[in-house]
């Protein structure tokens, strides 16, 4: 199943990560706005909770380090200073930061704004 989840991902997005456009097929990811563990079956294989991410993003999302707000614009967890990050780390999350997603083609696989809030109430 993740493995279809991630090919739809990747015609959706056009085969470029939604945070950086970075188009290594290899490194990208499906990642799920709402957890897999606290998904629905169906809530799983939708789209909408889904985003194609290149795998150091990926890791770093999941991890709760970068959040993506309702207007589809990528943040920084407030406890993480960037002074803090090496070199490699500060660069590529700052590239990043106070940018909009790159979006899929088609509006109906938009990441869901309530996907995207029960993710935030989740941190919380």
């Amino acid at each position: 199943m993740q493995r279809i989840f991630r090919q739809a991902l990747i015609r959706a997005y056009r085969g470029r990560c939604a945070f950086s456009g970075a188009n290594l097929q290899e490194a990208l990811e499906a990642a799920h706005i709402v957890p897999w563990s606290a998904s629905t079956d169906d809530e799983r294989v939708d789209l909408r909770n889904g985003l194609l991410l290149n795998s150091y993003y990926h890791r770093i999302f999941d991890r709760g380090v970068l959040h993506l707000l309702e207007d589809y614009t990528i943040t920084l967890e407030a406890g993480y200073d960037l002074s803090d990050f090496s070199g490699f780390d500060k660069d590529a999350v700052e590239r990043i930061v106070g940018n909009r997603i790159n979006l899929p083609r088609q509006e109906r696989h938009f990441p869901s704004t309530l996907f995207i809030r029960r993710r935030r109430m989740a941190a919380s």
